[in-house]
């Protein structure tokens, strides 16, 4: 608490200076003037003597440096000195003044050309390294060394280099003359004189052993300022003792001269005079104290009274009692009392209200709150915080150290909290977190430091945020991105690979139209033919799947498709690897595309027998409709209502761990070695269930396999199914043009149709055709023509072709094309539009029935 004068101590002091005020003032003017006077005298001697020190320094330095200006202006460029003789000058010059011990010439690129007396350490050394030969070399002007012990002497010695013409003037300078110097001055008691160089290092002493040691005393008050520029006098404290100091700088080398004395001895005349006066002034101060103390006492009796309810007010009692008739300064005070206790009584109910009304918000907030200290220790949080982090109550939240608690640490939270108290910095980070109380969920953290007035951090404040919904929706765009990357692989590759299907489905199809084929070659081409139309189904399968396509779902029974596609696994996995259907004989009969379906079993099976891998094991494929409600425990995510039919896979391998599994349908995700596996099974039957309606539930734990749990949507109703037989075909013998520029494909297609009986003039330049026609327009009854060619596109040529004869009929084909469709080609005309590859049957039924449609059918596709 600040300390305040009491009325009491205020009135006996107003007394007492009253009564000793004239004599105080007296003997305070004498006693000032007497010892200003003394003092300055003693200081003005001590800075004179300092002064005088420096002066006889500079004289001893002057000649050194005259004697080397004198060495360069009689240097050999000016011809008075030759090169050989210069030794010799300067070896004279060394023994006439007797301060040198050594005299070096040095040329521009600091060697040593020129010593004396001659030493075997200088020869042909380089000092160009040294401070002062570098300054004196770029500013052209005489450059002092830092001072040290000689080698040779022993004694404290300065390097002063001097410009010369072509070089420098070097001069080894013994310092023992300095301390002659300081000798000479007497100062009574244990006042001394030193020199100081600019390091602060110690070259002149009263006492040998301080230069000898090289003492450095810049930390010493009065050299620090000296070695600063600054000259005067200076009282200060030193090792527990009152100095009184001189400096004075020496003129071009940086040095100090420093005259100190102790201050009892200096101003042992100004401390007698000042005793005098104190014990005057003690003797009338005590009596006048005595007699005004006597007097105050009767007067303080009201001051008390306030006193007393000052107090009450601290404690919270704000009633003040009336202080009665007083002095009116004392009234006034009485008056200000009461004002002040109402003031806080207000400014309290104020700041209640204030905080009530902040905690409200942040107890309202939807976002958690808190604030820790260095500790780690929650020293205030909201029940909103405790709820994201799944805790049943407050005080076990409060009891959460944000620098220990484990489920934190994990997670990287603690890392972040320690960085904001060491370092102060704020940032936001986002992590995943598990306690012993709730689920996973992802949270997301503000934090910035809670700093003192004086910047140190004091702790943390932060806002955590449950982020679990955006980042799910997250996940979910980003799935999206990489489906719409697959949609564009699978557009670039459609095109290409249909073509190449139409080769294989329509060779393999003339081949069993051989008479003559052998039963067992019959079932390997219709092997052969099975697989390309489920290869051809599977390619536009995948551009449903990448959203380039479209399915037209239809109703199918899922036992017979499922029966035929493990016929087809069984012959491809390994012999170690059972298969066990479990599929109902009643129908379970959906609304989709028999082709997916079949893609999806495939996917799955292939997925549970690589995780199998060469050990062996069991899949377990059962098939069974739920019309009643399903278990919440086994209920996918996103299943609606109604009657579903389960499809489930299982295997017995080795499992997944929680890492993996909320990845696995992720495009491109794999945890196989490369080359064993692309990423995408899983995803494709992610997207083939979504498009069907469905849902799809995966349970797996380390070393007990995996099972997945698709659900359909049910329909009523039986489905028959379909064969792949080619039964009678459609024949003609009309005459058709038909153009592609692949030279298989027009092979094919022109031995195809001629196989049908048709007459077929086949071109690869569809440029070349379009002139054929031009030429013989009413030979041909149809034109079949590709879409993608070089030099002109297929809807271009049949453009082009029903100009000249409006009413022939143009079939447009393509393996795939982005930018057409049936709606477009029917648009710009064309009778019919087909996507390869097409079987010898469907070929057979479009042909026939474009061209059995009646003229006005023909004209009613033209724009």
């Amino acid at each position: 608490m600040k300390f305040r004068l009491s009325l009491r101590d205020i009135l006996t002091f107003l007394f007492v200076f009253i009564g000793v005020l004239p004599l105080l003032v007296i003997g305070y003017i004498t006693m000032h003037v007497l010892t200003r006077s003394l003092t300055q005298e003693i200081s003005r001697k001590n800075f004179v003597l300092a002064r005088s020190l420096a002066g006889e320094v500079t004289l001893f330095l002057q000649e050194p440096l005259n004697l080397l200006k004198q060495l360069g202006s009689v240097s050999e460029e000016a011809g008075l000195i030759e090169p050989d003789q210069m030794n010799r000058y300067i070896g004279v010059l060394a023994e006439r003044y007797r301060f040198f011990n050594m005299i070096l010439v040095l040329d521009r690129q600091g060697r040593v050309r020129h010593m004396a007396p001659f030493s075997p350490n200088y020869q042909n050394i380089n000092l160009l390294g040294q401070p002062f030969v570098q300054t004196a070399l770029d500013l052209g002007r005489p450059s002092w060394s830092t001072t040290f012990i000689s080698a040779r002497t022993g004694e404290v010695t300065l390097a002063l280099a001097s410009p010369m013409a072509d070089g420098l003037a070097v001069g080894y300078i013994d310092l023992a003359a300095i301390k002659q110097i300081v000798d000479r001055v007497s100062i009574s008691g244990q006042g001394f004189a030193a020199v100081i160089d600019r390091d602060g290092t110690v070259i002149a002493h009263p006492l040998a052993d301080m230069v000898a040691r090289r003492v450095n005393v810049k930390d010493h008050r009065l050299i620090r300022r000296g070695l600063s520029g600054w000259e005067g006098t200076l009282q200060y404290r030193h090792d527990s003792k009152d100095l009184l100091g001189g400096a004075a700088g020496i003129p071009g080398t940086g040095w100090l001269v420093v005259v100190l004395q102790p201050i009892e001895e200096a101003y042992a005349p100004v401390v007698r005079v000042r005793e005098l006066f104190l014990s005057g002034a003690l003797i009338v101060f005590l009596a006048a104290l005595f007699v005004a103390r006597a007097i105050i006492r009767r007067t303080l009796d009201p001051l008390e009274h306030l006193m007393t309810h000052a107090g009450r007010i601290a404690e919270g009692d704000y009633q003040i009692r009336p202080l009665g008739r007083s002095y009116p300064e004392l009234e006034k005070l009485a008056e200000d009392f009461t004002v002040m206790s109402d003031a806080i009584q207000t400014r309290e109910a104020q700041l209640r209200n204030s905080e009530a009304r902040y905690r409200l918000l942040v107890e309202n907030a939807p976002l958690g709150i808190l604030s820790v200290d260095r500790q780690g220790r929650i020293m205030d949080l909201n029940k909103k915080l405790a709820e994201i982090l799944g805790s049943p109550s407050l005080e076990e939240t409060r009891a959460i150290n944000m620098l220990t608690f484990a489920p934190l640490a994990e997670s990287g939270v603690v890392e972040h909290f320690r960085q904001c108290l060491e370092n102060g910095e704020s940032g936001i980070f986002e992590t995943p977190y598990t306690s012993k109380w709730a689920k996973e969920v992802f949270l997301r953290y503000h934090l910035r430091p809670i700093t003192d007035d004086q910047g140190l951090v004091r702790g943390v404040q932060g806002i955590v945020e449950d982020v679990s919904e955006a980042k799910r929706l997250e996940t979910q765009l980003r799935q999206s991105q990489k489906m719409e990357a697959i949609g564009t692989l699978a557009g670039g590759i459609a095109h290409d690979f249909n073509n190449i299907l139409a080769i294989i489905l329509g060779f393999t199809e003339m081949a069993l139209t051989n008479p003559d084929l052998g039963d067992k070659p019959r079932r390997n081409l219709e092997n052969v033919l099975q697989a390309g139309r489920r290869a051809r189904d599977l390619v536009q399968q995948i551009l449903t799947f990448s959203r380039q396509a479209r399915t037209d779902p239809k109703p199918l029974d899922l036992a017979p498709l499922l029966d035929e596609a493990l016929r087809f696994l069984r012959a491809s996995l390994p012999a170690t690897i059972e298969i066990r259907p479990d599929i109902r004989t009643e129908p379970a009969v959906i609304l989709g595309d028999g082709t997916q379906i079949h893609q999806l079993l495939i996917n799955l099976c292939t997925n549970a027998a690589q995780a199998l891998g060469g050990s062996g094991g069991r899949i377990d494929v059962s098939l069974d409709r739920m019309d009643g409600d399903i278990a919440p425990d086994e209920q996918p995510e996103g299943l609606g209502p109604g009657p579903h039919v389960r499809l489930t896979v299982r295997d017995d391998g080795p499992g997944m761990d929680m890492k993996v599994l909320p990845r696995i349908f992720e495009p491109f995700f794999t945890t196989k070695a490369t080359g064993e596996g692309t990423g995408m099974g899983l995803s494709v039957v992610h997207g083939i269930v979504r498009g069907h309606g469905g849902a799809i539930r995966v349970t797996s734990r380390p070393g007990r396999g995996a099972a997945f749990h698709v659900y359909f949507p049910a329909i009523d109703g039986r489905v028959d199914r379909e064969t792949d037989r080619i039964g009678p075909l459609a024949r003609g013998s009309e005459r058709i043009l038909f153009v592609d520029d692949e030279a298989q494909i027009a092979d094919l297609g022109r031995a195809l149709m001629e196989r049908l009986g048709y007459r077929v003039v086949s071109s690869r330049d569809p440029l070349q055709a379009l002139s054929l026609f031009r030429e013989r327009p009413d030979e041909f009854d149809l034109v079949v023509t590709d879409m993608t060619m070089p030099g002109m596109t297929g809807d271009r040529l049949g453009e082009e072709i029903m100009r000249i004869r409006p009413e022939l009929p143009v079939i447009l084909c393509t393996g795939f094309n982005e930018t057409m469709s049936e709606s477009k080609a029917r648009r710009l005309g064309m009778a019919a539009f087909v996507l390869k590859p097409l079987t010898l049957e469907e070929l057979a039924r479009v042909i026939r029935r474009t061209l059995d449609r009646s003229p006005a059918d023909q004209s009613s596709n033209q724009p």
